[in-house]
């Protein structure tokens, strides 16, 4: 919305049947974010924007955080034993798809540490 815009009721209704379709949760992080970042007040693409970037860095928060409990899981399995600490938090449904296309926890653990690096 340019500066010589007015903020009326109209658009105020237009805004809310735009953004409708976006949950709260990703919506009022994205308004918040919205309204330190922009200068002028964002139009409804410009918050769109917001929201997509947000979700986007949860998804690379939760991958994260995934990724640390598979290596804990990863470091408290044997060979001959299998999982030795049954206490340690489960994946979410993304990590078990990744630990079972690469061939679940012992594959894993059966590679070596030079072969898990990721080539740059």
């Amino acid at each position: 919305m340019r500066e010589d815009e007015a903020l009326t009721a109209e658009r105020i209704k237009s805004y809310i049947q735009l953004l409708s379709d976006i949950s709260p949760e990703l919506l009022e992080p994205a308004l918040v974010r919205a309204a330190r970042e922009s200068t002028w007040f964002p139009s409804v693409a410009d918050i769109r924007g917001f929201v997509h970037r947000s979700h986007e860095e949860l998804d690379l928060f939760n991958a994260e955080k995934q990724w640390h409990v598979f290596k804990r899981l990863a470091s408290r399995w044997h060979p001959d034993v299998g999982l030795m600490d049954k206490t340690l938090p489960a994946l979410d449904e993304a990590a078990e798809y990744a630990m079972r296309t690469i061939g679940r926890l012992s594959a894993v653990c059966r590679i070596g540490i030079s072969q898990r690096s990721v080539p740059a």
